[in-house]
């Protein structure tokens, strides 16, 4: 799998503005905060999914939310973190906005979980803008007694 990138037209030998050279500088780097084919800025959280034997771990970032920002459900073996991250309002008036990388809105997250958690006792944990879920595993027996009975 190989990736092309196109240098911007301002590279171009046909392009000699320096205004033209200086506004359109960027217009065709890849954008390394974007995140879906659209090339709009949208709020996807990161995840980390651990496991040992007890427990299975999903951490997810969720910077400047508020644990009542963020929904959790199962539903049919399907776990969905959704939210909606709020853009902060600017407190002074007239203040100019040059640059804006931190992403704001709506997002879901669905992760289908395995046979061996066992449901009814998932945990959710938030503190300083990490959502920490701990699904159990359902305690198995590899040894197992089979009653005999008379025919």
């Amino acid at each position: 799998m190989s990736t092309a990138y196109f240098l911007p037209r301002t590279f171009r030998r046909e392009v000699y503005d320096p205004e033209v050279f200086f506004n359109s500088f960027f217009e065709n780097f890849p954008s390394l905060w974007t995140r879906n084919d659209n090339k709009t800025q949208s709020f996807l959280p990161s995840l980390d999914v651990i496991s040992n034997e007890q427990n299975y771990t999903i951490k997810a970032d969720l910077p400047g939310m508020q644990k009542n920002d963020v929904k959790l459900e199962i539903n049919d073996g399907v776990l969905t973190l959704a939210g909606e991250k709020s853009q902060q309002k600017q407190e002074n008036e007239g203040t100019n906005c040059h640059l804006q990388e931190r992403c704001f809105g709506a997002f879901s997250r669905s992760l289908t979980l395995p046979d061996d958690v066992d449901s009814q006792h998932i945990t959710a944990q938030f503190q300083d803008g990490v959502l920490t879920i701990t699904l159990p595993r359902k305690t198995r027996s590899d040894h197992q007694q089979i009653a005999i009975t008379a025919a």
